[in-house]
């Protein structure tokens, strides 16, 4: 059975958008978004659970963070692109279920500076919750030949392509940045 792709373009056609019309644009991604969602929900019933549903995707990120270096939660928000207090909040379950600890300093001058850092179990925690996505994702790719392998993985580089592209036009640049050198 062939499902019809109002999205699909020919190979190596050019396509110019259109110019979007509220109502109509916010339909289609509605009822895509919708789709989505009951796709995986559906998958989530029949692929193995997450080691811990419970970790949202900012706790996973901080995970992350904290298992390539310690931080103080001002850089954990900053990273994040949060306030400190919503940053404290997320230390403060993840902190509560021993997925990190915060250390403050030795030095009586540095007492109000804590530093956040990955627990073994946090570090268990990230490790099982990215190779369980491995193994999910490999569980789709099974299903998929080889051409539409390497189609995923073109599409990826150019979602990243563009992600990056997009981080660049954001940040800006300071007087100390290499790009402002």
């Amino acid at each position: 059975m062939t499902i019809h792709d109002p999205l699909a373009v020919p190979d190596g056609a050019l396509v110019a958008a259109p110019a979007p019309q509220p109502a109509a644009a916010a339909d289609a991604v509605s009822e895509r978004d919708r789709a989505m969602i009951e796709i995986v929900r559906q998958l989530a019933t029949v692929l193995p659970p997450t080691s811990d549903p419970d970790l949202t995707m900012r706790q996973l990120f901080v995970l992350h963070l904290l298992s390539l270096a310690p931080r103080p939660i001002g850089a954990i928000a900053e990273e994040l692109g949060i306030t400190i207090s919503s940053a404290s909040g997320l230390v403060d379950r993840l902190e509560t279920t021993g997925l990190i600890r915060r250390v403050r300093p030795d030095r009586p001058e540095d007492r109000r500076r804590v530093i956040c850092h990955l627990t073994a179990a946090g570090t268990t925690a990230l490790t099982d919750h990215l190779r369980l996505g491995n193994l999910r994702l490999e569980v789709l790719l099974a299903e998929l030949s080889d051409d539409e392998i390497r189609l995923v993985e073109q599409a990826m580089e150019l979602l990243s392509g563009a992600a990056r592209q997009v981080i660049a036009r954001a940040k800006p640049t300071s007087p100390h940045s290499p790009a402002a050198v």
